[in-house]
């Protein structure tokens, strides 16, 4: 699903960013979030795989190339403007501009972690997805210009490896993930056969799941705040 990001690039200083990631920042103050819901349409860092050494500002919610009427896109397509799976492109069923897009206009999305539910009993309990520093480290997403100049972006998801499975239990998708020193090695991928293969790795950095506070799935509450994803464990907290 994936439709949650934790994204705190303020903790680092603008130069970490930049070495950590081998690309210049747009803006000296970069967007950052302890939480932000997808269906927000936030702005994000991300890195293009037409300018893969510049870190700039994208919408966190795809549109067709130049669209003239972005907001009732979204509306009409809910989810499918955040996200869009591995095995969808290249299908009858994909849109076209979205599978030239996973060739040519593939990106990087500057996370800092990303949550998931777990569900017992149809009752839902989100997890903060991290890595065990908290590094940060990048989503792989496909984006498109608009009329105006900027751009806006969808996160790829595949199959969950063994361990997201355990913890996003419903769906047992995850977004396709990438350290900072392989992000060159996916911007470059521009043919089909080659990036199907790719897509059969699955792209996973090692995580670890931190239990959230369960209002992280409420979308009338405002969690972008520290409180929210410290340690709080639930009542059926499972170690992963």
């Amino acid at each position: 699903m994936c439709f949650h990001i934790h994204s705190i690039l303020n903790k680092k200083s603008k130069s970490f960013v930049e070495d950590l990631f081998s690309a210049e920042m747009q803006d000296d103050s970069p967007v950052s979030y302890h939480h932000v819901n997808g269906f927000q349409h936030p702005l994000l860092m991300i890195i293009t795989q037409e300018a893969p050494h510049v870190i700039q500002r994208a919408t966190w919610s795809i549109a067709p190339p130049s669209y003239f009427d972005i907001e009732n896109y979204w509306k009409t397509k809910g989810g499918s403007t955040l996200n869009t799976r591995d095995d969808s492109l290249f299908t009858e069923k994909a849109a076209g501009w979205k599978s030239e897009a996973a060739l040519h206009r593939k990106c990087i999305v500057l996370v800092s972690g990303y949550f998931e539910p777990h569900k017992v009993a149809n009752v839902s309990y989100p997890y903060l997805l991290h890595r065990s520093d908290f590094e940060l480290f990048g989503l792989v997403g496909i984006y498109t210009k608009q009329r105006d100049h900027s751009l806006t972006f969808s996160v790829l998801t595949t199959k969950a490896d063994d361990f997201l499975a355990r913890v996003h239990n419903a769906a047992k998708r995850m977004p396709m993930s990438v350290l900072p020193e392989d992000k060159d090695s996916v911007l470059s991928i521009t043919t089909e056969e080659h990036l199907k293969k790719e897509f059969q790795i699955g792209y996973s950095v090692p995580l670890q799941a931190k239990a959230v506070h369960r209002d992280i799935l409420n979308s009338r509450i405002d969690t972008n705040n520290d409180k929210y994803v410290t340690d709080i464990f639930h009542p059926i907290f499972t170690d992963f």
